[in-house]
């Protein structure tokens, strides 16, 4: 593997794997003793399991670590782009009327 090229926790190969044993979202879910919603945010890319949350994967889903982990070079790395922060908004000061 060249220097310009990396691997990273893929959540499109643990959505893949999964399919492939045959294991729903939520049969994933109950094995690992975790929440539904937090394998389907692995698996969009929202969040990344811990080291002890992919070894568990392997084991329930009976594959080596390096399944779950994609190749790419350093350019196409997501750039998560910061938050704009957002101005407040001022009050616009109306005329008073006289009357």
């Amino acid at each position: 593997m060249g220097e310009d090229v990396k691997r990273r926790f893929s959540g499109e190969c643990l959505c893949l794997a999964r399919q492939k044993r045959g294991m729903s979202l939520r049969q994933l879910a109950k094995a690992l003793k975790k929440d539904k919603s937090t394998i389907s945010r692995w698996e969009n890319g929202i969040s990344i399991p811990s080291a002890d949350d992919i070894g568990d994967i392997c084991q329930v889903l009976q594959i080596q670590m390096s399944l779950l982990y994609a190749l790419y070079k350093a350019e196409d790395a997501p750039v998560k782009p910061k938050p704009a922060k957002q101005q407040k908004k001022k009050k616009e000061k109306r005329p008073v009327e006289h009357t």
